[in-house]
């Protein structure tokens, strides 16, 4: 190899061949590939031992691992000229492996039944156990581990820089081809299933945990409403940049207004007017945690109405699916209307409203406006009635009853039917974790996504009460709680 010329002023470089020390002043030394290879064939270990509660002894070990013979390194080879430092034994050197199983009684037992019966599935070979087994078809001996050196041979395997903190699988076929100990992949697993990096930054790939538990349909219109603002959209002439919902849960029947904000007034206002004033008052209104919701303004204006406030679960959406669903449904519509006729969104919000109002809802089988009014919409394209039957106004109204109650009494069976097939269909596969009082946890963290280097779940928290069935309110170090649902709790195993 060509020998490059250095700085002058540069001090005399040693390298060793064939256990020489040869210096090279002025330039750079180098050792030729045989003697690399010759230098790398021997056995090179770390005089540290490598905690998991040290990082720094990580890095350096990388380091000193990478590059061997170098000056940063306890790596060196072993030798017994006084010319090379002291040598160290690697922890898992068969040195090592042997010394630790004339201390484990589980090994010593097993050795002593090689001495009895030498046609066992282990043997002996330089006073060390030997496991062997079947591999691909192939036969291969590999060391029993000491109890002592398992912590340590799991460390390197799964939480060393070098091992990756990769997942059961991984780690298992990393090892099962060079060691051996009694449960040993159920050992791997729960050593894994404990690490706290990889709880706190794995991405979840399976089902969330916890089966769907179903609002219990209505008996009546108007009994229970859901309410939420849909927004912020693009701001229309009229200054309106928010439509705010409300969906009644039996009939479906929506009720919606373009507002230029989302604030708590704004939503007082909408209760009284649009709702209240127009439809009835409802006896329950469900909405999310939002400020425009919890605000003192909002809550005593329904407590004035005689309406019981329901607050769902944080960051679970499917708390009120209801509103969600169609909020997802107008958006959409409102968009191809503006894209088709080029004008404010907030024109055409009446037209979708409608439209929808007085379409058949496959959940019910009926449209909204016929379970909220007892009667069949008439739509623009239908032909006019030419005769008319009148009834008297006592006859009209015990048939508007009758036909009311049967139509809601099927509306609700079918709600209920659909709600039980959904349920099938969501908790197929889906794990159902009994999470109990007293537990440690982690919770989903609800701004992951906006870095790709965040923490997943946060924590540990501890489960102080439960709330429903899959909801359950939860405490940090700093004894802050929080609701969380059953879906964004991951078990913290130790």
């Amino acid at each position: 190899y060509p020998i490059e010329r250095n700085n002058e002023n540069v001090e005399t470089t040693t390298r060793r061949c064939h256990g020489q020390a040869i210096q090279f002043g002025g330039v750079c030394g180098v050792i030729t590939r045989s003697m690399a290879k010759l230098f790398n064939n021997r056995d090179y270990t770390t005089s540290e031992i490598i905690k998991p509660n040290n990082p720094s002894a990580i890095h350096n070990s990388i380091d000193s691992a990478s590059f061997p013979g170098t000056n940063q390194g306890p790596i060196v080879p072993k030798t017994t000229t006084d010319q090379y430092p002291p040598a160290t034994t690697s922890p898992f050197s068969l040195d090592k492996i042997r010394n630790g199983q004339q201390s484990d009684e589980y090994i010593q037992q097993k050795m002593h039944e090689i001495t009895l019966n030498p046609k066992t599935d282990s043997i002996i070979k330089d006073s060390i156990v030997y496991k062997c087994l079947m591999r691909n078809g192939h036969k291969i001996h590999v060391p029993y581990v000491p109890t002592s050196m398992i912590q340590q041979l799991l460390f390197h395997a799964h939480d060393h820089p070098t091992a990756g903190h990769f997942g059961r699988d991984k780690t298992w076929n990393n090892l099962k081809d060079k060691w051996y100990w009694p449960k040993m992949y159920t050992t791997i697993q729960h050593y894994i299933r404990s690490c706290e990096n990889c709880a706190r930054f794995n991405i979840r790939r399976a089902k969330q945990p916890g089966q769907l538990q179903p609002i219990e349909a209505p008996e009546g219109v108007m009994e229970m409403i859901g309410i939420d603002f849909c927004g912020p959209t693009q701001v229309t002439e009229e200054g309106n940049r928010y439509i705010i919902v409300a969906t009644d849960y039996l009939s479906k029947f929506v009720i919606a207004k373009a507002v230029p904000d989302c604030s708590a007034t704004t939503a007082a206002k909408f209760l009284v007017n649009e709702v209240a004033f127009k439809y009835g008052i409802p006896n329950q209104i469900l909405s999310d945690n939002g400020s425009h919701f919890v605000a003192e303004i909002f809550e005593h204006v329904a407590k004035l109405l005689g309406c019981n406030r329901i607050l769902a679960t944080p960051y679970h959406p499917q708390t009120k699916w209801q509103v969600e669903i169609f909020n997802a449904t107008m958006k959409s519509k409102l968009a191809t209307l503006q894209y088709q006729h080029e004008n404010d969104w907030n024109n055409w919000l009446s037209s979708v409203i409608y439209a929808y109002n007085n379409s058949q809802h496959s959940t019910t089988d009926f449209s909204p406006f016929q379970l909220m009014f007892g009667r069949k919409p008439i739509m623009p394209y239908e032909p006019g009635k030419h005769h008319f039957a009148l009834r008297k106004p006592n006859d009209y109204l015990e048939h508007f009853h009758h036909q009311l109650k049967i139509l809601h009494t099927a509306a609700r069976q079918n709600t209920q039917q659909q709600q039980q097939t959904m349920k099938q269909r969501y908790d197929r596969n889906r794990p159902n974790i009994p999470f109990k009082v007293g537990q440690l946890v982690f919770v989903r963290n609800p701004g992951a996504s906006k870095s790709a280097f965040d923490q997943q779940f946060i924590g540990p928290f501890t489960i102080i009460q439960q709330l429903g069935q899959q909801t359950f309110e939860v405490e940090d170090s700093s004894q802050q709680t929080r609701q969380v649902h059953s879906n964004q709790l991951k078990l913290m195993f130790e």
